[in-house]
C-alpha cells in the first residue's frame, strides 16, 4: 500500500532535496551494496526525481532494472530481498519528508512536530498507536536524521515501525491545538 504524505508540496519537496544533497556529501549511497554500478550512478538523480515530482512508489519502480539479484535466488528469498528493499526506499523517502517537515517548522518557528500515520495501522499495532501525537522537538529530530540514525530510533520507535509513522507540524493558539499536514 502506497504511503500517504497529503500535501506533499513544492516547499517540502525542495527541503527533501536539500537535506538529500547535505547527506550524499556526507554518506555514500546506503543501497549501493544492492545497486549496480549504473544503479549507484544513477541514484542520486532517481532520488531527486523521486522528491521533486513522484513518491517512493515510484523510487522503488525506477531502482528495480538496477538491483543486482541476491545469491540465494529462492522465491521466498527473492520476496525477502524485494521487501527490504522497498522498507529501505520507503524509510528513506520518510525520512526526508520528515526532515522537510522539520525545516519547514525551523523557518516558521515552529519548535515541535506531531508523530502520525502515514498507511493504516495493523491491528496489533499498539506502539504505533501510542506514538501517534507525541510531540518531538524539532531540532533534534532534524539532527538525528542528519546522523544517519534509522527513523524509527529519531522517532523514538522499536524498528520495523517507522514504516507507518511521519510528522507534521504544529502550532499551539490559545485554546486549541492547529495541525497542518504536509
Amino acid at each position: 500500500m502506497p504511503l500517504k504524505f497529503p500535501s506533499l508540496d513544492k516547499v517540502t519537496r525542495s527541503f527533501m532535496i536539500e537535506e538529500f544533497e547535505i547527506r550524499q556529501q556526507e554518506l555514500p549511497t546506503l543501497l549501493s551494496s544492492f545497486l549496480s554500478d549504473e544503479g549507484r550512478q544513477k541514484y542520486p538523480t532517481l532520488v531527486k526525481e523521486a522528491f521533486e515530482t513522484f513518491d517512493a512508489e515510484w523510487l522503488l519502480k525506477e531502482l528495480q532494472p538496477f538491483l543486482l539479484s541476491p545469491d540465494d535466488t529462492s522465491k521466498s528469498s527473492l520476496a525477502s530481498f524485494y521487501k527490504r528493499i522497498q522498507m529501505f526506499v520507503e524509510s528513506e523517502f520518510n525520512r526526508y519528508y520528515i526532515s522537510g517537515i522539520c525545516r519547514i517548522a525551523l523557518n516558521e518557528h515552529i519548535t515541535e512536530v506531531v508523530v502520525c500515520s502515514i498507511k493504516p495501522l495493523k491491528k496489533n499495532d499498539q506502539i504505533s498507536r501510542e506514538k501517534r501525537g507525541t510531540k518531538i522537538v524539532v531540532d533534534t529530530l532534524l539532527n538525528e536524521l542528519r546522523m544517519d540514525r534509522p527513523v524509527e530510533a529519531s522517532l523514538q520507535v522499536p524498528l520495523g515501525i517507522a514504516a507507518s509513522l511521519r510528522a507534521r507540524k504544529s502550532i499551539e493558539s490559545h485554546t486549541n491545538l492547529v495541525n497542518w499536514t504536509y
